[in-house]
């Protein structure tokens, strides 16, 4: 069989060969298996890049008597879990955004009139905040959802500090233009 320890020991090597060739026999398998998880073919393929990301740089990590398969599907699996939970996350964090926005928006609003226009206001926030640039979104809720701090953003995507900073500002400058921008949320 293809699967055997003198692979797990290719790999060990980071022989080139052998990873090309279990890339190649597994991934479309591997990618059908994360879509029956996650329901989305370019979100699957995405998790199995990654699972083959983490076994190139972590071949160290399997040995002899590691069933690679059996640990490619798994952390598909895994990795696939971990998705469907952040998308949970952010949907959840969104719906709550926009409960304490109307919360605000209230206080600023005094009368009916005024508070048709409170209820387009919180669809136009949660539309923007999902119309935010994926990266700059991604940032923006893990500062504001999740409340990680810039550098603990930074080492979750691997990025520097700055840029995490930069991506905060941009997010809070299109919101601010964009809703607070239209002259709509002057306090009386």
């Amino acid at each position: 069989m293809f699967f055997d320890s003198s692979l797990n020991k290719a790999l060990q090597c980071k022989d080139e060969q052998a990873f090309e060739k279990v890339f190649l026999l597994m991934f479309e398998p591997l990618c059908g298996f994360a879509f029956s998880i996650t329901g989305a073919r370019q979100v699957s393929e995405c998790v199995v890049q990654d699972v083959f990301l983490s076994l190139w740089e972590g071949c160290g990590s399997i040995n002899e008597e590691t069933n690679l398969r059996a640990w490619l599907y798994r952390a598909v699996r895994n990795r696939c879990i971990d998705r469907l939970r952040a998308v949970e996350i952010r949907d959840r964090y969104v719906a709550e955004l926009g409960l304490q926005m109307q919360e605000e928006l209230m206080q600023a609003f005094t009368d009916s009139e005024e508070a048709n226009e409170k209820e387009a206001l919180i669809e136009k926030v949660n539309r923007e905040i999902m119309r935010l640039p994926e990266t700059i979104r991604e940032t923006y809720l893990l500062h504001r959802r999740d409340g990680l701090t810039y550098a603990e953003i930074a080492e979750v995507l691997g990025l520097p500090q700055k840029t995490v900073e930069s991506r905060m500002s941009k997010a809070l400058k299109l919101l601010r233009e964009r809703v607070i921008g239209t002259g709509r949320l002057e306090k009386k």
